[in-house]
């Protein structure tokens, strides 16, 4: 009965400036959202600015990235150097940019908002880039617009899902033509399997290839199979070219971050 007698909590003149653009499409939790991006951005720049003026960078920052095509880290230099505030170093830019993309990759992908996108541990930023993850998704794998497979953006959420968790979890995902801890005939053998980026890479890679005098080929999965020195599953493919013309087996491994730009011995790419 005396809760009339209660001082209303004082919201900040930037807090009411904030409500007027937010919108559900790109801030669900309205201002739940705002005040986590604060959060990362102060941590990534090891508390440089006051909170509100962070809530307001964050804000423009994450509606800049949203609606402006195409944005980079460089068009995040530009938007943030208009604060006129030298408060970031280079790797504190890309943790800011890889934040901002995390977060509009996990809403892409999996319908999560910003409130969701956490690090992945403490780490000095001024130094070392951080990594971001939700309940469904670990910047252990990429988060750069030139990493994320062409596939990604329209697949199904549970095929990304699978994909990129499977990725973010091997330990010898890289951006090389050729794992280096393969051994035997590359994309002949198991054991040196095709590094490509994401299961349905498998059939963007093979359909660039064809043979040394230039056939087509087709191809038919025969199934998942484990080698001990590579990380994940691997596909096992077997070739044909003209009627049905068996070449053998080629194995790829999807689970890394690069498509492979080598060709097995015996093609060529078209």
């Amino acid at each position: 009965m005396f809760g009339f007698f209660k001082k209303k909590k004082k919201v900040s003149v930037i807090d009411e400036k904030l409500k007027e653009i937010l919108t559900p499409a790109i801030f669900p939790n309205g201002m739940q959202d705002i005040e986590a991006g604060a959060d990362m951005l102060l941590y990534i720049i090891k508390n440089a600015l006051e909170r509100d003026l962070a809530k307001s960078m964050f804000a423009s920052s994450l509606i800049i990235a949203t609606n402006q095509e195409p944005f980079n880290l460089e068009k995040l230099k530009e938007h943030i150097n208009l604060y006129e505030l030298p408060v970031f170093n280079e790797v504190q830019f890309k943790n800011l940019y890889n934040y901002l993309h995390t977060i509009l990759t996990v809403k892409m992908l999996f319908k999560e908002a910003p409130l969701d996108v956490k690090r992945v541990k403490d780490l000095d930023t001024t130094q070392q880039e951080l990594h971001y993850k939700t309940g469904n998704y670990n910047t252990k794998y990429v988060i750069s617009e030139d990493e994320m497979p062409d596939w990604a953006w329209d697949a199904p959420q549970v095929l990304a899902d699978l994909v990129l968790t499977g990725i973010a979890n091997n330990d010898q995902a890289g951006h090389y033509d050729e794992i280096p801890e393969g051994t035997g005939k590359f994309g002949w053998e198991v054991t040196n399997p095709i590094p490509v980026n994401g299961i349905p890479a498998n059939d963007m890679y093979l359909s660039q290839l064809v043979t040394e005098d230039g056939k087509t080929i087709t191809w038919q999965r025969k199934g998942s199979f484990s080698s001990e020195n590579i990380g994940g599953m691997i596909d096992k493919y077997e070739i044909f070219s003209g009627r049905k013309k068996s070449l053998g087996f080629l194995y790829i491994s999807p689970y890394h971050k690069k498509l492979s730009t080598k060709a097995p011995e015996g093609f060529r790419f078209r």
